[in-house]
């Protein structure tokens, strides 16, 4: 329950300021999402199912209708466990 609840790592709307680098180490790392129009950090794809960036995102699950991310990997790994 806690994995279907949880906020997967959800890149912020208002993220593309924080995330852009400083003007001394500017190069071509920032990687922008075509869809949300945002800065994504390391690792971060966007998923279709939620149309939002996704941090470490794993997969898309459809038992949980949630994004398996960085917040809510642990919990989904238990509920595997688990069951």
């Amino acid at each position: 329950l806690a994995c279907a609840l949880s906020d997967p790592g959800a890149v912020p709307r208002g993220a593309a300021e924080v995330l852009a680098p400083p003007e001394d180490e500017i190069s071509s790392a920032v990687r922008w999402c075509k869809h949300c129009q945002l800065a994504k950090p390391p690792r971060a794809h966007h998923c279709s199912t939620c149309q939002r960036c996704i941090r470490k995102m794993d997969h898309h699950c459809m038992w949980m209708n949630n994004c398996i991310g960085a917040n809510n990997q642990k919990h989904f790994l238990l509920f595997l466990t688990y069951t």
